[in-house]
């Protein structure tokens, strides 16, 4: 991904970082009205720093940041990291059914 893209991602989003050894090290990033919604959509640790905690912290901080309280919804993809989210207490959605996407490319 082009720099340009991530620094406008990260300017239009609610950022939570996590420092080690020589500098940043972990950055989660969530996408926000402040009010209704919430969309965790990355979180990552340098591999060198995984299974350390730092991400459960990262989403654990979101949760209970005072400008994401009362949320009607609180949503996230994952690929590979479920337990995760679930210790936070994420679950499947209720109603999946509702859920749609509109993936580049496919517009009519």
């Amino acid at each position: 991904m082009p720099l340009a893209t991530v620094e406008r991602s990260l300017r239009h989003s609610f950022n939570i970082g996590v420092s080690g050894a020589g500098g940043q090290v972990g950055l989660t990033r969530i996408i926000t009205d402040y009010t209704t919604f919430a969309y965790l959509t990355d979180d990552y640790v340098e591999p060198a720093h995984e299974r350390k905690g730092r991400a459960a912290a990262m989403v654990r901080f979101a949760l209970d940041h005072p400008d994401l309280q009362n949320l009607r919804r609180f949503l996230l993809v994952s690929r590979d990291a479920r337990e995760l989210y679930e210790r936070s207490g994420f679950t499947a959605p209720k109603n999946p059914e509702r859920f749609m996407e509109l993936l580049p490319g496919k517009r009519s």
